[in-house]
């Protein structure tokens, strides 16, 4: 019962305080609509060049299909897996050699880089020329 009472005076508070938000702002509009509206329009401009310039994510480069060898059977399926690990690796590589050549890294790129490495990491940790072993 405590806990109620409690709970329906801060709505009651929060209402309020609101409810002043709501009369201050309207009141705020009403004797400065041009500047808001011009304020509302140099947002929606910072926005679009955020948009299409800072923000845009560098295109990849595309990966070489003929390198992509069809894994055959036995003993040379091996071969193929390393080669296509090596074309995987070769193009995590040129993904790592673009976003070193940058003077600045934002927080995106820091975390497509930690990506990558994890990924190299993974492709270094995996030997499946071992796994047939005893």
């Amino acid at each position: 019962m405590k806990n109620n009472l409690i709970s329906q005076g801060l709505a009651s508070l929060a209402s309020e305080k609101i409810d002043v938000i709501k009369t201050r702002s309207r009141k705020l509009m009403l004797r400065h609509p041009v500047r808001i509206l011009t304020l509302m329009l140099i947002s929606i401009v910072i926005s679009a060049l955020c948009c299409f310039t800072i923000l845009r994510q560098p295109k990849l480069p595309a990966q070489d299909t003929s390198l992509q060898i069809p894994v055959s059977k036995g003993e040379a399926q091996g071969a193929m897996d390393i080669l296509g690990r090596l074309g995987v690796v070769m193009s995590l590589q040129a993904e790592l050699k673009t976003l070193s050549g940058k003077d600045s890294l934002s927080a995106s790129d820091s975390i497509h880089l930690e990506n990558l490495l994890s990924r190299l990491r993974q492709l270094q940790n995996q030997r499946p020329y071992e796994k047939d072993k005893p």
